[in-house]
């Protein structure tokens, strides 16, 4: 019993300690972390920054996008410019074509081959009108028939001065020559050689 005594008597002169750690409940502000020390709630979590390297990442292919986007916009640019220019050239050429048309047709044409005429023979007497070319050709002398309406006709057609001056007029109005008068010409010159060989051996 003195021991005892003795011992609780050593004790009750120590120092009291107090514990000064802060203590929280859950619930009231504090929340668990994985390592068990508590975190009170509303503390944003902190997030790690990002690269240097990868920033630049960033920026480099957003600047790639931005100059694909302006090539783009562009070649379109382009492509409706081409387009509107191709569309004008069309209309304009429209409207030469339809002014030629309309050239084309104020030359008179032959009534056997169609061709655009510059000298005009008119057969007698049904008075239907042909070219040069074909009053040289040699079915026409040999049948005396007119091949439009199969009336006999005289031995020759007769050049129609009057029409030949109003024709001489129309021409003149046109801006270029019809392609069919260069050719019927290499006709004619091909059917009066012919016809002056013929002549020729007759003699």
């Amino acid at each position: 019993n003195g021991l005892v005594k003795s011992v609780a008597s050593a004790l009750q002169k120590l120092p009291v300690v107090k514990d000064e750690r802060p203590r929280f409940r859950a619930g009231a502000g504090a929340a668990a972390t994985p390592s068990g020390t508590p975190r009170a709630q509303g503390t944003p979590r902190a997030t790690p920054r990002g690269s240097p390297d990868k920033n630049k990442d960033d920026d480099k292919r957003r600047q790639q996008m931005e100059a694909k986007a302006k090539r783009e916009a562009q070649r379109e640019q382009e492509s409706q410019a081409k387009m509107s220019k191709l569309t004008d050239k069309r209309i304009e050429l429209g409207q030469l074509i339809r002014q030629r048309h309309r050239e084309l047709l104020q030359v008179p044409r032959c009534q056997l081959c169609v061709a655009p005429m510059t000298k005009l023979r008119r057969l007698a007497p049904c008075k239907h009108i042909v070219c040069e070319a074909c009053a040289e050709e040699e079915k026409l002398a040999f049948f005396h028939t007119c091949p439009k309406c199969r009336q006999e006709t005289l031995d020759d057609a007769i050049l129609d001065v009057t029409h030949e001056s109003i024709i001489a007029e129309r021409m003149s109005s046109l801006k270029q020559m019809p392609d069919q008068m260069t050719n019927e010409r290499a006709r004619l010159e091909k059917l009066v050689q012919t016809r002056d060989k013929k002549n020729l051996y007759v003699l």
